[in-house]
This record gives C-alpha cells, structure tokens and sequence, in this order.
C-alpha cells in the first residue's frame, strides 16, 4: 500500500521496489490516484511488482482478505488489513501506532522520529530511514519464508 494523507507518510518508491525485489513472492501495488498510479508504476518498472488494478472502496477489503501480507504505509488499506487479522506490516515515520496495537502477525516499524502525536511534523520525512532490510525479514517471518 503505497498512499498516504500526507508525503512525509509515505515509504519512498525506490525502496519500496527494493523489497519487492527482494521477496520471493508476487508483490501487488494498490493505489488510490492518479500519482498514486504513476508511483507504482514507477516501482513495478524497478522490480518484480505488479500494479494493481483501480479497486473501489466498497470491494477494497475483500481485495485486501486475498492477500497473505500486507505492508503499507500509516493509511487506511494498510489499517483495514490489521482489522481485519490479516498480518501486515505498517510502516510509520511522523506518526505512531495510535490506530492500532501489535499482535503476532500485525507489526509495526517505526524510523528513528520522536513522535509527539498532539504536535504532528508534517515536514518530518524520517520514514525513509527505516531499512528494507527490516521489512524484508519481517515480512519474510510472517510470510515463513
């Protein structure tokens, strides 16, 4: 899950085609708009991915149940699958996990930012600095590979 209310939100692109690259799995990219689109087209040109098709909000969380994992962004999809008990990952970078807790199959990596949730920094884009390493071994534990 690519998109997020804000840029400083969202993982960047080429890192997100990184970890595609770096899973042995068919990796989908779900988008929700037109730069949203070209972003993960974008990442489907860089690695093994495959971008989605334009999925209505009223079909989103069936198309969510198919998946085995899901990592994303702090965003609404990514929420959707962790209600949902489906194990992801959300990655967060100037906010924390106030919408969510940690179970065994639904976690959470976070940058390095101190985040006061009362005082959001939109200007903070610290979630880049999380390592594709981390996601990949953290989903390939929850993926068992």
């Amino acid at each position: 899950v690519i998109g997020a209310s804000w840029e400083s939100k969202k993982y960047p692109k080429e890192k997100i085609a990184n970890v595609c690259n770096a899973l042995d799995a068919n990796c989908y990219i779900l988008w929700g708009n037109e730069k949203e689109k070209t972003e993960a087209e974008f990442i489907a040109n860089n690695s093994k991915a495959i971008v989605s098709k334009k999925i209505e909000l009223k079909y989103l969380a069936s198309y969510i149940n198919s998946f085995d994992l899901i990592i994303g962004n702090d965003t609404g999809p990514t929420h959707i699958a962790w209600a949902m008990n489906k194990p992801s990952i959300t990655l967060f970078g100037p906010t924390n996990e106030r919408m969510i807790f940690k179970t065994k199959k639904n976690l959470a990596l976070h940058s390095p930012s101190d985040v006061n949730i009362l005082k959001i920094d939109k200007n903070d884009f610290s979630i880049k600095e999380i390592e594709e390493k981390e996601i990949i071994a953290t989903a390939k534990g929850l993926l068992c590979i």
